[in-house]
């Protein structure tokens, strides 16, 4: 793909940058002589019909965005084979070549370029286009230090395809929590990633770093990083704080829009260069790229002078094994000739340079080829049922032709469950779960880990799940026993105190003995509130026979239903939030809030919020629900 010298109607000109997901080239556009970056796509993604399809889709969605800070996308199409799209060149530099050539840059002309990328989201974002790789490669710095952003819809595309197949493109220190955790994408998910760019503009260092992949994922979902004014004297709280509120693990904490957080930085640009003229600060950012370029053109040719000496060093050893070659056919020569002395200094040194000019003796370089990656089994949408309409969910078709072998066992799937075990335990804790209760899951996390050491993805990836089941089952019984115990707090508010006697007056009047009620008062909100744990308990169990127990008005394709989901899912757990509660006597009426988190059978994570409205009657000493829809 490198050797193309046409790609649809553009003329190629020169290499401009390679990476994971194919090249980008410099090229002419003869119909309109202007010169254009063509990005053309991996050939493996190319294989995909659903990648050609939603990336030709989506690239055209792209093309409609223009505004100052986005790169325009003129052209996509597909090209022996090659899916491309052709966009606007721009002469400057990428943010990550700025960053790494170690040009000082101004604080100012730092915000300034983030404020110009998140004039360029907000643009897109009021247009229902979310980016989900904003990184420093993908914002280019023009020469007169304007903020473009890259790759509009070819990120989209690229993330829908990862949620499909389990693998993780691009670069993980600047995906969101959401991201990993496979919740919904929104523009707040853009606005993470340009606080972790911040953050690396300010500090010269990523938020959430790690040896490992898996390391890095964890540390995004789970860990806070240390505030950047913390890091280097001399960076504004003002600006910290508003560095780390982008940073924040739930979307609605952060900002609400990207023009938001332009505004707030704005307000720290404007207090920085009071007094100021914009001018000089666009000469300075000049300067800085400028500079910068130069850098990059020295490290250029000083690589290719390394590739020149590397190539001479390989000459010099193919040279010597000729020489050497060489020397083994003279003395083999001669001791079929049946004797002779061995030849002298001279005669060697004659022989191989007649060995060099006149047949050179060269090996063959063996034709590797790289194994092609098996083509993925169809993915079986998963749906929990919500109980009223329940959703049947279809059942994978395994297929018939057998899967192609792969040299090495790709472990990103079974690393994706690890964080997903480890998030269960988390919650755990938090549900108030003890030591000993965990003691199970930790030994399948152990078990786990000992098999990815050992590369077996899916013994490793069973530990996990398994792991995730156990966690889920200890949150359920600590926040069925939390509410128990807080049920029985409230009871025992609710026993009112025996009335004083009255005062005595003339004569003294017997009282009546009043008692304590033998049974403390009933408290429907908690007892509800046990029966919504049990229920949700029941499910993470996968216990139809729970579930129609605490149901006992479900109906046989409802629990049906139940069947089909938990055979279609690896692991499961649920939550629910009990909302405007109205009791009334011995019925009661409420609204669940809740979400599903569950492991499909392909090792696929998914969540999914739901909103349900439940009846429930007392029967007895027990509320049971009467209706769920």
């Amino acid at each position: 793909m490198t050797n193309l010298s046409k790609v649809g109607k553009y003329e190629v000109q020169d290499l401009i940058g390679e990476g994971a997901m194919g090249v980008v080239y410099r090229a002419l556009d003869p119909m309109l002589n202007r010169s254009v970056a063509v990005k053309v796509m991996n050939e493996a993604l190319a294989l995909d019909e659903n990648f050609r399809t939603r990336f030709l889709r989506e690239a055209r969605a792209a093309g409609s965005l223009q505004h100052p800070n986005v790169i325009t996308v003129y052209d996509c199409g597909e090209t022996d084979g090659h899916l491309y799209i052709a966009m606007e060149y721009v002469a400057g530099t990428d943010l990550e070549q700025l960053i790494a050539s170690k040009v000082p840059v101004s604080l100012a002309n730092k915000i300034e370029i983030m404020i110009g990328v998140l004039n360029g989201l907000a643009y897109a974002h009021k247009r229902g286009i979310v980016h989900r790789d904003m990184k420093p490669a993908n914002i280019r710095v023009n020469e007169e230090g304007r903020a473009l952003i890259m790759d509009f819809g070819i990120a989209h595309t690229t993330s829908s395809n990862v949620t499909k197949t389990g693998l993780i493109l691009g670069t993980p220190n600047y995906m969101a929590p959401e991201q990993i955790t496979g919740s919904q994408i929104t523009a707040q998910t853009d606005i993470f990633a340009v606080g972790v760019v911040l953050y690396e503009l300010l500090t010269n260092i990523k938020p959430f770093e790690g040896g490992t992949l898996h390391s890095v994922l964890f540390r995004i979902v789970s860990e806070d990083p240390e505030s950047p004014d913390k890091i280097v004297a001399g960076v504004r709280p003002d600006l910290a704080e508003i560095v780390m509120k982008a940073l924040a693990k739930e979307p609605a904490d952060r900002y609400a829009s990207a023009l938001d957080m332009a505004n707030a930085l704005s307000k720290i640009s404007a207090a920085i260069t009071a007094g100021g003229s914009s001018g000089s600060r666009t000469l300075s950012l000049r300067s800085s790229i400028e500079l910068a370029l130069g850098r990059e053109a020295k490290e250029k040719e000083k690589e290719r002078e390394r590739e020149l000496d590397k190539e001479r060093r390989r000459s010099r050893i193919r040279l010597a094994g000729v020489a050497a070659l060489a020397v083994v056919a003279v003395g083999a020569a001669l001791t079929m000739r049946g004797g002779g002395s061995a030849p002298s200094a001279e005669a060697v040194a004659t022989q191989q340079s007649t060995s060099n000019v006149t047949s050179p003796v060269t090996s063959p370089a063996p034709t590797l080829s790289a194994p092609k990656d098996p083509t993925p089994p169809p993915v079986t949408s998963t749906r929990p049922p919500t109980v009223s309409t329940p959703v049947v969910t279809p059942r994978t078709t395994a297929r018939s032709d057998p899967a192609p072998a792969v040299a090495a066992t790709d472990m990103s799937p079974a690393l994706s469950v690890q964080v997903s075990a480890q998030l269960a335990r988390r919650r755990a804790v938090e549900a108030g779960a003890a030591t000993s209760q965990l003691a199970g899951g930790d030994q399948r996390l152990t078990a786990g880990a000992q098999f990815v050491k050992k590369n077996q993805r899916d013994a490793a990836m069973r530990e996990f799940t398994q792991a995730s089941v156990a966690f889920a089952e200890v949150e359920s019984a600590a926040r069925v026993a939390a509410a128990a115990r807080e049920a029985a707090k409230e009871s025992a508010s609710a026993v009112r105190e025996p009335p004083k006697a009255a005062p005595a007056v003339v004569a003294a009047v017997p009282q009546p003995v009043q008692t304590a009620p033998s049974q403390p008062a009933s408290n429907p909100s908690a007892e509800i509130a046990g029966v919504v744990a049990q229920y949700a308990r029941a499910i993470e169990s996968r216990d139809v026979g729970e579930l129609k127990r605490l149901y006992p008005a479900m109906s046989a394709s409802q629990a049906n239903a139940f069947e089909e989901f938990f055979k279609s899912v690896r692991s499961v757990r649920a939550s629910f939030s009990v909302s405007g509660l109205q009791v009334d006597g011995s019925t009661a009426d409420a609204k669940l809030s809740g979400t599903y988190d569950f492991v499909t059978s392909n090792g696929r994570n998914e969540h999914q919020p739901l909103t349900l409205q439940a009846s429930l009657r007392k029967d007895g000493s027990s509320w049971r629900f009467v209706s769920i829809k």
